[in-house]
């Protein structure tokens, strides 16, 4: 057995194990098979094209996998260009409707998924996007259907937060660029650290600081202000150089912490003294331990010259083999987005394990905190946002976004009546009584309160079933 041959038995058993199959097809050939048709959403013109041909790439090996290893469905996707725009992406949404597409992969860009999502919510289409980072995407009830494999910015801006609140300084200078990047990042930093505790927040065009000498300005006001620390966030890399040069020429003793930018590999080599960043912290999102699944792709990935030169194509791959494994069993579920919900929980997918939150987030690996040293970075430190609790009130922050509360206010606290552990948001037994508050509510007719354990349904043979929907 080659190589390969040898390759498409392993995906082939991996597959098997990963998807239970809901109903057994039986085709006698490719004409009897119902094809399902899955849009894919990226940017093979505007800003980013030049990644197009990556993403491509990881939607084609998809395709093959998730054809390969099962029969019951003959999977189709559908590509369309969003130019990295918001009406470039809706119009190209409402053309994936027109196509027949049961749900859509994508978008890249944050902004080309929200023109995308105004079209496809608007027909009960689920997205899962691959790349789309910004916070305001969280909000679901903006954006219904939307759901991604990739963290938020916000996670980075918690993140930020919990760094800074780790030294001895606490009054710093918010200096970032107003890109689209820039501007979120930083509000979500401010929610996190919180207003008043920012000394000066400062925002600059990263077309005019190109040169080593164009944030004297910024750091003569921040110096003046009597700030201890600075927060930067750069849209390029070499603004973070520049801004930590005039720093040292400033002799500025405080902290200094970057957001994952200054984390790139041979950050310090873009410094003209690249011992000037020595002392600088950074984080860096934690890549996952290697999957089965990552392992299979990593190598038929790196087998394209497109696919190994690409960013985010796991995450690519990703978005559309949950959609097609939810498709295969969204029998058992109200609807797709549902069972696209059920199935991301603790997914094994080519980029990590894949959870989702209530609202469509991801709750990711979490990040390294990290500090350069001696001119190579060193991450001795790993924050997860499920593990914390930012506020202090006895909820995790996960949990919090779960519930539906504010993770950054001790006021914001999930209501649990019965005290279980699980908000009442999340809890399917609201007064743990046994029974279902659907059951209590509305299935058995006696319009029980689900907040009462001492009002509960009828259950004459108390088989757990009650009498107005037993047939026994």
């Amino acid at each position: 057995m080659n190589r390969n041959a040898a390759l498409l038995v392993t995906l082939v058993l991996l597959f098997s194990a990963t998807i239970p199959m809901s109903a057994s097809a039986e085709a006698d050939d490719s004409r009897s098979t119902p094809v399902v048709k899955i849009g894919f959403l990226y940017d093979m013109s505007g800003p980013i094209a030049v990644y197009g041909p990556g993403f491509s790439a990881a939607a084609d090996i998809a395709e093959d996998h998730i054809n390969a290893m099962q029969s019951q469905y003959i999977f189709e996707i559908v590509k369309a260009d969003t130019g990295c725009a918001a009406d470039v992406a809706n119009y190209a949404a409402q053309g994936l409707v027109n196509d027949g597409v049961v749900a859509v992969a994508g978008a890249a860009c944050s902004g080309a998924s929200m023109g995308a999502n105004s079209a496809l919510s608007s027909y009960g289409i689920p997205q899962v996007s691959y790349a789309s980072t910004y916070p305001g995407l969280s909000v679901d009830s903006d954006f219904p259907g939307f759901m991604r494999v990739v963290p938020s910015d916000d996670q980075q801006g918690h993140t930020l937060s919990h760094m800074l609140n780790q030294t001895s300084d606490s009054y710093p200078a918010l200096i970032h660029s107003t890109s689209d990047y820039g501007n979120n990042l930083a509000d979500a930093f401010t929610d996190a650290y919180g207003s008043s505790n920012i000394c000066s927040t400062i925002s600059y065009d990263s077309d005019t600081h190109t040169d080593d000498d164009d944030f004297s300005d910024e750091v003569y006001s921040l110096v003046g202000d009597g700030c201890d620390s600075v927060v930067f966030i750069p849209y390029y890399r070499t603004e973070g150089v520049a801004l930590v040069e005039e720093l040292r020429d400033w002799s500025f003793s405080g902290s200094i912490i970057g957001s994952d930018m200054a984390s790139s590999t041979n950050w310090p080599d873009d410094f003209e003294y690249p011992s000037e960043a020595n002392g600088v912290q950074t984080i860096r999102y934690l890549q996952s331990s290697n999957t089965n699944l990552g392992t299979t792709f990593e190598y038929e990935c790196n087998a394209d010259s497109d696919c190994s030169s690409g960013i985010y194509t796991a995450e690519a791959y990703d978005s559309i083999r949950i959609i097609a494994q939810a498709y295969v069993n969204s029998s058992s579920h109200s609807s797709l987005e549902q069972a696209i919900m059920y199935t991301g929980t603790n997914w094994e997918g080519a980029s990590g394990y894949v959870t989702f939150l209530s609202n469509g987030d991801t709750v990711g690996n979490g990040w390294d905190l990290c500090e350069w040293v001696s001119q190579s970075l060193s991450c001795t430190e790993v924050w997860t946002p499920g593990s914390s609790d930012s506020d202090g009130d006895g909820w995790t922050d996960a949990d919090e976004l779960d519930c539906s509360t504010d993770p950054n206010d001790s006021n914001s606290v999930p209501y649990d009546s019965d005290s279980d552990g699980i908000c009442n948001h999340m809890d399917i037994d609201d007064d743990n009584d046994g029974w279902s508050d659907t059951d209590e509510s509305v299935n058995c007719g006696e319009n029980n309160d689900p907040l009462n354990p001492v009002d509960t349904p009828t259950d004459t043979d108390g088989d757990q079933i009650c009498d107005g929907i037993d047939d026994d």
